[in-house]
């Protein structure tokens, strides 16, 4: 996922709405909003500092917000890089197999992507 500064601590925090985590499985969740305050502005903020804010915020409560420390967390992928490639690569070589044995490209497909998927895991919680 793509990141943000938040206007009220600082801190960098995940956003939503791109394809920045498309390759890498991210299954994180986004971390913080833009809001619109009483006093017409608008501040991207993480939900920590939307929680700390008063019931009528404006500009003023954002720029009173303390500073908070860069989160070191971050959600681990489903699967590795290394994984995925051992598993695209197997899928592809039994596939090609299977088509061959069975005489049946599309069930040969289908054998191979699902065998393909299963080492691909193997291989990444091995490692």
């Amino acid at each position: 996922m793509s990141k943000r500064t938040c206007d009220g601590c600082g801190r960098r925090v995940r956003i939503g709405g791109n394809r920045g985590n498309l390759w890498q499985f991210d299954t994180a969740s986004p971390e913080g909003i833009t809001l619109e305050l009483t006093d017409g502005t608008e501040h991207f903020l993480c939900f920590a500092c939307v929680d700390a804010l008063p019931e009528e915020p404006t500009a003023a409560a954002v720029d009173s917000l303390p500073p908070r420390e860069e989160s070191t967390q971050s959600a681990a992928p489903l699967i590795s890089p290394t994984g995925v490639t051992v598993g695209l690569v197997s899928a592809i070589v039994l596939a090609l197999i299977g088509g061959v044995v069975l005489d049946d490209l599309t069930t040969g497909l289908m054998v191979g992507g699902a065998l393909g998927a299963v080492i691909g895991l193997l291989v990444d919680r091995a490692r």
